[in-house]
C-alpha cells in the first residue's frame, strides 16, 4: 500500500441509529446547542470562545446539513487521518517507532495458520482489545502535533492556522444532525473520562506486584494495567488536541461525495453463508461454467454444488401443474449430498475455532463489506481498517442488545397487561 502523506482530515462515519436511543441534536435546535458550547459544561473546562460557537452554528445550519428523519442521532465515529511525518523533519521519537513496529508484528500474528499458536494468541489478544470502545481506539490514534500544532501563548507562539474538513455522507436517507456540536460534547465528556481513568490504572497497579511472585508465569495483571493506563492516556492527550482545534476553529464541517456513494451502495444485509445459491439455471453463470444442461445429467454448477440433479420440471421442459401456484419442483431444495458437504464446512470452521456468523442488525448503516471501498477512497493503511471494523461490530452489538432489551421489556408490558 502506498505511504504517500495524506491531508489532515476527519471521516464522519454514521455506524447504526440504536432503536429508541437518547435524543440528541437536530438542526432545529442547533443554536441552542451552539449557546451551549459558550458556557462550559463541565467545572474546569475551558469554555469556547464566541468565534467558535458561531462557526459551529453556521456548519449547523450549511447548505450541506441534512434534515434528521428521525431525532435519534446515530452512533458515530469519528476517525480522524493525519499527514505522515516529513522526511525533512527526521524520523518520528523513538517510543513511536517502538510501538509502530510493536503493531505491525502483531497484525502479522493474525495473517499466521489458523491452527498456529501465533495465530490463537493473535485472537484471543483480539478478543480482549474488542471489549474496549472503539471511540477510545479513534481517539489513541491521534498523533499530538502531527499536522498542525497548538501553539502556547505564554511562549510568545504564533498559531498557524489551516482547514480540517469533517467529511460527511449528506444523503437523506441517513438523517444526520450537525456534526460539530456532536463531536464537540463527545470530546468534554472523553477528556475527563480518559484522565481519571489513567490515573485509577496507577493508583491500582501496585495491587498487581503479588503476582510477580509466581514463577515462570510473567505478571500478566501488571502489564495489562499499565497498558490500560497507557491506552487512556493516549485518549486522553488525543481528545484534549482535537478539543483545541475544534476551540481554534480549524475543524470545519463539508460534504464528501465519496461517502454518499459508498453509502448508497446497495450491499447485500444477508450475513455471510446464508446465501442460498442455486443450480446453473437459476444463478448468473460463472466463466467455469457451461451452457446451461438440458439433459438429465447434472451439469457442471450443478456438480459442484453436490446436489441432485433437477427434474425435468423445474427445467422448463415440462409445464406447471397448475398455472396459478408455483409447483414444488421449481422451488430449489439441496439434495442431501450439498447438505452433508455444507455441515461438514460448518464443523471445520468451528473446529478451526472460527465463530459462527451471526444475523447483522438491519439498520446497519454501513458494514464491514464496505471497508475496502473507504480505503481505495481515502488510501486507509491496515490499523485503521482494523480500527472501523471494530467499531462496525461493536455499533452492530450494541444495536442488538439494545433491541434485546425492547423486547424484554414489550414482554413485561404484555405480562403486566
Amino acid at each position: 500500500m502506498s505511504k504517500t502523506s495524506r491531508p489532515f482530515r476527519i471521516l464522519a462515519l454514521p455506524l447504526v441509529r440504536i432503536p429508541h436511543g437518547p435524543l440528541r441534536t437536530t438542526p432545529r435546535i442547533a443554536a441552542a446547542a451552539a449557546a451551549d458550547a459558550v458556557s462550559p459544561s463541565t467545572p474546569g473546562e475551558t469554555s469556547v470562545s464566541p468565534e467558535t460557537a458561531a462557526s459551529i452554528a453556521k456548519n449547523a445550519l450549511a447548505p450541506g446539513a441534512v434534515e434528521p428523519m428521525s431525532s435519534e442521532a446515530p452512533l458515530m465515529l469519528y476517525h480522524v487521518q493525519q499527514p505522515d511525518v516529513p522526511a525533512a523533519e527526521g524520523k518520528p521519537p523513538i517510543y513511536q517507532r517502538a510501538l509502530d513496529k510493536a503493531a505491525d508484528e502483531w497484525n502479522k500474528l493474525g495473517h499466521k495458520p489458523r491452527k498456529s499458536w501465533m495465530f490463537w494468541f493473535h485472537e484471543r489478544g483480539e478478543k480482549l482489545m474488542d471489549r474496549i470502545n472503539y471511540e477510545e481506539w479513534a481517539l489513541k490514534a491521534v498523533h499530538e502535533g502531527r499536522g498542525v500544532k497548538v501553539a502556547d501563548p505564554k511562549k510568545g507562539e504564533k498559531q498557524e492556522m489551516i482547514e480540517i474538513p469533517l467529511l460527511r455522507p449528506t444523503l437523506p436517507g441517513l438523517g444526520l444532525p450537525p456534526l460539530l456540536p456532536k463531536l464537540h460534547r463527545s470530546l468534554l465528556h472523553a477528556i475527563p473520562h480518559h484522565r481519571t481513568s489513567m490515573i485509577r490504572c496507577l493508583i491500582l497497579s501496585p495491587l498487581t506486584w503479588p503476582f510477580a511472585i509466581i514463577p515462570i508465569i510473567p505478571n500478566f495483571p501488571l502489564f495489562y494495567v499499565l497498558w490500560r493506563a497507557w491506552s487512556h492516556y493516549k485518549a486522553w492527550r488525543g481528545a484534549t488536541y482535537l478539543e483545541s482545534l475544534l476551540k481554534l476553529g480549524m475543524i470545519t464541517e463539508k460534504p464528501s461525495e465519496a461517502l454518499n456513494e459508498i453509502y448508497s451502495a446497495k450491499i447485500s444485509s444477508a450475513p455471510p453463508g446464508s446465501e442460498n445459491v442455486a443450480p446453473d439455471v437459476t444463478r448468473a453463470p460463472l466463466p467455469s461454467d457451461k451452457a446451461p444442461q438440458t439433459g438429465g445429467s447434472p451439469g457442471p454448477a450443478e456438480q459442484a454444488a453436490g446436489s441432485a440433479p433437477l427434474p425435468p420440471q423445474a427445467k422448463g421442459e415440462v409445464g406447471a401443474a397448475d398455472g396459478t401456484t408455483t409447483p414444488d419442483a421449481l422451488i430449489y431444495n439441496p439434495g442431501e449430498e450439498a447438505k452433508a458437504a455444507a455441515k461438514k464446512v460448518a464443523d471445520d470452521k468451528a473446529a478451526a475455532g472460527e465463530p459462527a456468523p451471526t444475523a447483522r442488525y438491519p439498520g446497519m448503516m454501513i458494514i464491514t463489506g464496505q471497508i475496502p471501498a473507504l480505503e481505495r477512497a481515502f488510501d486507509l493503511r491496515e490499523q485503521e481498517c482494523i480500527d472501523i471494523e471494530r467499531a462496525i461490530q461493536q455499533a452492530d452489538h450494541r444495536a442488538r442488545e439494545a433491541e434485546k432489551v425492547l423486547k424484554l421489556q414489550e414482554e413485561g408490558k404484555k405480562e403486566r397487561a
